[in-house]
C-alpha cells in the first residue's frame, strides 16, 4: 500500500521530466556556461581563469555606465505604455464607435517585425525624413532636426518607436482581463448609474490589477533585455554611443571585440537585474494584489 502512494507521488513528476530536460538543455545550460565563462579571459580555444577580473574591469568602463543609464532612460516607456495600454483597453470594452477597426489599428505595429519597424522609422525620423517634411507643411519648420543623429534626441526617438510598437500587446493583455470580469457587475454599476469613469475605477481597473502588475515587470524586463533590435536597426548605438544599451554592448564585446568572457560578466550582470526585476513583481503579486483567499 505503501509503495502503490510512493508511485503515485513520481507519476506527476514523471510526467514533468519532458519540459524539465527541455528547460534544463535550453536555458539552464545556456546561464550556467555563461556565468563560468565570466571568470575566464577567453581568446580562441585559449581560456585564463582571471577570477573577477573581468566584473572589475566593466564596472570601471564608461561604457558600461552609459548603457545602463540609457537601460533606465527605457524605463520612462513603462508608465507610458501602461497608461495608453489601460485607456484603450477601457474605450474596447466599451465598444466605442468603429471599435472593431481601432483594435486591428492597434494589434498592426504589433505584427512586424522590429527588424521592418525601425526600418521604416529609421526612414521616417532621418533628417530629410517624413516627419521633418510633415513638419515644414504645417508651419513647424524651426521643429526639423535630424532625431535619430544627434545624442540628444536619439534614445526619445527610439522610446517614441517602442511606445508605437508595444501598445498593441498591453492593451490586448489587459483588454482580455476586462473581458472575463463578471458582467453583471458591470450591468448593474449602470443601473446604478454609474458612469464610464465610475465603473473604471471601481470595478474593472481592481480586477485588472494582477495583469496590470505582470504587464508592469514584463515592460520593465523588455526595457532591459530586448532592445537589441532596436538600436541595432535604428542606430547602431550612435551617435557618438549615445544609444548603446547593455544588451547591444553585449553583442558588440562578443561579437565586433571577440571578448567573451567580457560580454558573458556583462550578461550575468544582465541576468541579475533581470532575478532582481522578476522578485520584484513576485512581491507586488503577494504583497500588494494578493488572492482573495489570502
Amino acid at each position: 500500500m505503501i509503495r502503490v502512494r510512493k508511485d503515485k507521488k513520481r507519476v506527476p513528476y514523471m510526467f514533468m521530466s519532458p519540459a524539465l530536460i527541455m528547460i534544463s538543455i535550453v536555458f539552464l545550460y545556456p546561464i550556467i556556461s555563461v556565468l563560468i565563462d565570466s571568470f575566464f579571459q577567453i581568446s580562441g580555444q585559449k581560456r585564463t581563469y582571471t577570477g573577477i577580473q573581468n566584473f572589475r574591469v566593466l564596472l570601471e568602463n564608461d561604457l558600461f555606465w552609459k548603457s545602463l543609464i540609457n537601460n533606465m532612460k527605457f524605463f520612462i516607456c513603462v508608465p507610458i505604455l501602461i497608461i495608453l495600454g489601460i485607456v484603450f483597453a477601457v474605450l474596447l470594452y466599451n465598444r466605442i464607435p468603429g471599435w472593431k477597426i481601432y483594435r486591428v489599428l492597434l494589434l498592426v505595429p504589433y505584427i512586424f517585425s522590429i527588424a521592418v519597424t525601425g526600418i521604416i522609422f529609421d526612414c521616417i525620423l532621418r533628417e530629410n525624413g517624413l516627419f521633418n517634411i510633415l513638419l515644414e507643411k504645417i508651419g513647424l519648420g524651426h521643429l526639423v532636426q535630424p532625431w535619430l543623429g544627434q545624442t540628444s534626441t536619439a534614445v526619445y526617438a527610439i522610446m517614441a518607436v517602442i511606445v508605437w510598437k508595444e501598445m498593441g500587446f498591453g492593451t490586448m493583455l489587459i483588454l482580455a482581463r476586462l473581458l472575463s470580469v463578471d458582467e453583471s457587475m458591470v450591468e448593474a454599476a449602470r443601473l446604478d448609474g454609474a458612469g464610464i469613469f465610475t465603473i473604471t475605477r471601481k470595478i474593472l481597473l481592481p480586477e485588472a490589477k494582477p495583469v496590470i502588475s505582470f504587464y508592469f515587470v514584463l515592460c520593465m524586463i523588455n526595457m532591459l533585455s530586448w532592445l537589441f533590435n532596436y538600436v541595432y536597426v535604428m542606430t547602431k548605438g550612435g551617435p557618438v554611443n549615445s544609444t548603446y544599451v547593455m544588451d547591444f554592448y553585449i553583442y558588440q564585446l562578443g561579437v565586433k571585440f571577440v571578448n567573451y568572457g567580457m560580454a558573458s560578466a556583462l550578461a550575468v550582470v544582465l541576468l541579475i537585474i533581470t532575478f532582481l526585476l522578476v522578485g520584484v513583481q513576485a512581491a507586488m503579486q503577494h504583497y500588494v494584489f494578493p488572492d482573495e483567499e489570502d
